[in-house]
């Protein structure tokens, strides 16, 4: 049975129908050319026969334990980036800020994370707090969720310069418009026939 099968699902998309399990920011999923036996041929020409098949290997960040099985349906809509970047024949890898920009001077801090499987600063802050085996790593998983909410207050920041930007350009529109009408109204009131009263 299938490993997956066994956790309890944690979403459902009704547009692919498919189940999700677990947190997928917490898991990173390699999909590579492995063999099988094939059954039937091997009876038929009396020896082993091994035939290619598509392969997924999904992993915990932070893990040692993964999980390998035959691509089916379900994991290429569970992985959409990662089948299409391997069917494409690019090079699978985790997507994110190098851990060499959160720890710049402890390289020994990145080797023994990329030992771990944890490749970026995004894997690391996605990382299991059960990770067992390296130590400091809730310290370390902290420094990366901080280094996280650092980038997203940053664009959090140029959001609103841009917004204010566009507020002041709005404003400067509207006060052109509002000019414009003035003079129409005036050079409208200038040429109205004058009335005695």
């Amino acid at each position: 049975m299938d490993a997956l099968a066994l956790d309890n699902p944690t979403g459902f998309d009704p547009g692919s129908g498919v189940v999700q399990f677990g947190k997928e920011n917490q898991v990173f999923a390699k999909f590579y050319r492995g063999t099988k036996r094939d059954n039937f041929a091997s009876q038929e020409a009396g020896h082993p026969i091994e035939k290619g098949v598509d392969m997924i290997e999904i992993r915990q960040f932070g893990e040692k334990d993964s999980t390998v099985e035959e691509v089916n349906d379900s994991h290429k809509m569970r992985f959409p980036q990662h089948w299409a970047r391997y069917a494409a024949g690019r090079e699978q890898e985790q997507v994110g800020a190098p851990l060499d920009m959160l720890f710049p001077k402890n390289p020994e801090i990145v080797t023994t994370l990329k030992l771990n499987h944890i490749y970026t600063i995004e894997a690391l802050a996605a990382s299991s707090d059960s990770i067992t085996g390296i130590p400091f790593i809730a310290d370390w998983k902290k420094k990366a969720e901080g280094f996280i909410d650092s980038l997203n207050d940053g664009v959090k920041f140029h959001q609103l310069e841009k917004a204010k930007e566009d507020l002041e350009l709005k404003m400067m529109e509207q006060a052109d418009l509002i000019k414009t009408l003035s003079e129409r109204l005036a050079a409208v009131e200038k040429d109205k026939p004058k009335t005695k009263e």
